[in-house]
């Protein structure tokens, strides 16, 4: 019986594999709650929260989970992106359905454990 649970084991990876390759963070699988948070981080600039929300995840869980901390500077990247486009008049019709369209994506890709990295963004915050 051993033998057959090595093989639904092996079955099991192969069914994750399945020929995706998504990319995923480092440091193998990731738990629900960093998941959620990691969601959260991007979730919160459209929730009215702003630079606060990023930045507040970022610095409760930087000694935590460095896949949170991830999430949360690259939201807080974008955030930080966008409020210097909005300073000019053309940058207000252009950042706000862009801002809406990658945080949602980014909070997708967070959700399913991936990385995400949003375009044109200043790394401000490494």
């Amino acid at each position: 019986m051993a033998r057959r649970d090595d093989d639904d084991d092996d079955r099991d990876r192969d069914d994750e594999d399945n020929g995706k390759s998504k990319k995923k963070s480092s440091g193998g699988k990731v738990s629900a709650d960093d998941k959620l948070w990691g969601m959260l981080a991007h979730i919160a600039g459209l929730l009215g929260f702003g630079l606060i929300g990023p930045l507040v995840i970022m610095l409760i869980y930087k000694d935590k989970s460095k896949y949170v901390t991830a999430h949360a500077k690259e939201a807080l990247n974008f955030d930080i992106t966008m409020v210097l486009i909005c300073m000019t008049c053309i940058g207000v019709l252009f950042a706000a359905p862009v801002s809406l369209i990658y945080h949602i994506i980014a909070a997708m890709a967070a959700n399913r454990g991936e990385e995400f990295k949003y375009p044109f963004t200043l790394r401000l915050i490494k």
